[in-house]
């Protein structure tokens, strides 16, 4: 179990990066119509990867090379009120307009899961993506 969870925190983390920053190329051009953009990008190397993962992670696991499934969900909130109040705000939007099936599904269906608040740090508006395998 201890796995899953680090490689549900490296998928969002990376995933965030490499829509969001320059860290992996400018990929600016092939993410500006594309919300889930870098969800399936994997760094190449255990070297790119080894941040993101708890020490000592590498000696007992491989490259991470694919999620073996999951769900990914992207919304926005407000940039200036508290995160539990972002999250539970981006999971109600979901849930007034969809219903638990649809983006919300995989929160209530799924046991493991994470979610990242992207605030670029301009504007009032912070993106919310999330992960569920």
């Amino acid at each position: 179990m201890h796995e899953l969870y680090g490689i549900i925190c490296f998928l969002i983390a990376r995933g965030q990066e490499y829509r969001l920053t320059t860290k992996w190329g400018d990929n600016s051009a092939k993410c500006s119509e594309d919300a889930h953009c870098g969800g399936s990008f994997y760094p190449p190397t255990i070297e790119e990867q080894a941040p993101y993962f708890p020490s000592g992670y590498f000696d007992t696991n491989s490259l991470c090379v694919s999620s073996g499934g999951g769900a990914e969900g992207i919304g926005s909130t407000n940039a200036d009120i508290p995160w539990a109040i972002k999250i539970a705000r981006s999971q109600c939007n979901y849930i007034a307009t969809e219903g638990i099936t649809g983006h919300p599904g995989p929160f209530f269906e799924r046991t493991i899961g994470a979610l990242n608040v992207w605030y670029d740090g301009t504007g009032n508006s912070a993106t919310v993506r999330g992960k569920w395998l």
